[in-house]
């Protein structure tokens, strides 16, 4: 059977919204983001598959520079929607083996 990529659901190109809700849902008791602000802070970061953003809300802040890159453009459109209050976000519509960014220039 071949494998649908994430890309090409419906779900997640024609229901962004709904998509959204159930991505912030995945980690509800934000064990991820505790994890990982120590590793950004003050940082330059690329989240690749950033999808809705619900990472990017949570530690552009942290970072001293935060990329978001994502193939979808009605994902990347959600992001921009949720993060709309935080500067420190550069929003890239790019597969990830196309990335738009200076080689040696992201931290993590």
């Amino acid at each position: 059977m071949k494998r649908k990529s994430l890309a090409n659901l419906e779900v997640y190109k024609n229901k962004t919204e709904t998509y959204h809700r159930f991505a912030e849902a995945e980690d509800y008791e934000k064990n991820i983001s505790r994890f990982i602000i120590p590793y950004i802070k003050d940082k330059v970061v690329l989240d690749v598959g950033c999808g809705t953003g619900k990472f990017a809300k949570i530690l552009a802040p942290k970072s001293k520079k935060y990329y978001a890159l994502d193939i979808s453009k009605e994902q990347l459109k959600i992001a921009q929607k949720y993060t709309k209050d935080i500067r420190k976000i550069v929003f890239l519509h790019s597969s990830a083996d196309r990335i738009p960014i200076k080689d040696n220039s992201i931290d993590v």
